[in-house]
């Protein structure tokens, strides 16, 4: 499976690991400065134009965008900011409360189990990620990635008959928010700390 992207890097290395090029705190923990691994960073922030192209869709909706997504594979896991550091963002509480009625969501939808957290509590810190650039430079409020289940022999390759109990998931964990109307109808003018 191939999880980076596919530009052309040093000798015989391709791809840049997008969720490591973002342009806020890129470079330091969580991933590589060597362009054959899998968290190649690239060269510089926004060297690629996938993480470009969400950064410029995200500051062109700055501080009028409450909710930003990241789909992954895998791993059964709804992953909030920050990802750069152990720190919690001044927002943990009202985040983890919306990441947990969406697990709670995605159960009643196709009872599978989803862990909720910050990256350095369930995994690893990773730097330079779409989530954490979502709120840190474009102001949104409810930042989070949603980690798939797995499946198949490599875990990102599920079989045909799981796909429609993923997206049972995927929606499931969307109408969370709409129903609890969190956090589209959250009032908040509180500042995040970085």
């Amino acid at each position: 499976m191939w999880r980076k992207t596919r530009s052309k890097q040093k000798g015989n290395c391709y791809g840049v690991d997008a969720n490591r090029n973002f342009e806020f705190y890129w470079g330091g923990s969580g991933s590589s400065g060597d362009p054959c691994a899998e968290t190649f960073r690239g060269k510089e922030p926004f060297s690629e134009p996938e993480s470009r192209a969400i950064a410029n869709v995200l500051m062109s909706v700055k501080q009028r965008c409450l909710f930003y997504i990241d789909l992954h594979t895998y791993g059964g896991y709804i992953l909030m900011p920050w990802a750069y550091k152990k720190d919690h963002i001044s927002t943990y509480k009202q985040l983890l409360a919306a990441g947990n009625a969406a697990k709670r969501a995605i159960s009643q939808a196709s009872g599978t189990s989803f862990t909720v957290g910050t990256p350095p509590d369930v995994l690893y810190p990773a730097d330079g990620g779409g989530i954490d650039y979502a709120v840190g430079r474009a102001g949104v409020l409810y930042s989070y990635a949603l980690e798939l289940r797995g499946g198949g022999q490599m875990g990102f390759d599920p079989p045909e008959e799981d796909i429609h109990g993923i997206v049972r998931e995927v929606v499931g964990r969307h109408q969370s928010h709409v129903k609890n109307g969190s956090p589209f109808e959250t009032k908040t003018t509180s500042k995040q700390q970085y």
